[in-house]
């Protein structure tokens, strides 16, 4: 198989823009869907969750960005697969899984998009503006990605500058508020729940995934991927 990084290519997304890509979906899952889940199952043992999780995505992450650097591609992690398992079979099982998981956090994303704006439009929890509003969003994405990657580099500029602004506030108005005491004391989380609840913060770090396929569209993909992968993680 020849390297992804000889075929022709435009360069059109910063840093900023792959980096944008990446925290875009962690914390569209991460915060936005998962953490009310993650919280419920292990209540004041959150935080831990999300530390351990954190060190897994930062190794994988490294992991990802060196692939990226070396073997830039648009196919991203499928073609990792293509050019590290000599079996076609089950690279190609690999790369349909790995497809399924991103279909699956595109939904879950869109959903709660959907959930949202149902409540602050309707103040309702209808499925059908829920559904409505999941679809709607993903069409509207779809055709900005037909626009082409300058584009979506900077609409995620702009959509990531907009998330981070919530949460900053959501961070100040937590940090007022904050009752230590509330911490000290809460049930001991099963061994068991732990586990699945860091599997599902992991899966909320898993956005950073995306970043490999822009890899194709970087200038300079050897300096500037591992740099946007590490920028993505560590916000």
């Amino acid at each position: 198989m020849s390297n992804p990084s000889s075929e022709p290519h435009h360069k059109h997304i910063s840093i900023w823009g792959v980096a944008a890509l990446g925290i875009g979906s962690m914390v569209g899952a991460g915060v936005f869907a998962l953490l009310g889940q993650i919280a419920i199952n292990v209540g004041g043992d959150t935080w831990v969750v999300f530390v351990i999780a954190g060190i897994a995505a930062l190794l994988s992450g490294y992991s990802y960005a060196r692939m990226s650097a070396i073997f830039p591609s648009r196919g991203g992690v499928t073609d990792f697969f293509a050019i590290g398992i000599s079996s076609a079979r089950f690279e190609r099982t690999l790369s349909t899984l790995y497809l399924i998981t991103l279909v699956l956090t595109l939904a879950l994303i869109s959903k709660a998009f959907g959930a949202y704006l149902a409540r602050v439009l309707h103040q309702s929890s209808s499925p059908f503006w829920v559904n409505a509003y999941a679809s709607g969003v993903m069409i509207a994405l779809t055709l900005v990605n037909m626009l082409g990657a300058k584009v979506v580099g900077r609409v995620e500029v702009v959509l990531v500058t907009i998330k981070l602004t919530i949460l900053t506030i959501f961070i100040v108005v937590g940090a007022i508020t904050l009752r230590p005491a509330m911490l000290e004391n809460h049930a001991q989380t099963e061994t068991s729940m732990m586990f699945s609840s860091v599997g599902l913060a992991f899966f909320a770090y898993s956005g950073f995934g995306l970043m490999a396929s822009a890899a194709a569209d970087v200038t300079d993909p050897e300096r500037d991927m591992p740099r946007a992968f590490m920028l993505a993680i560590g916000w």
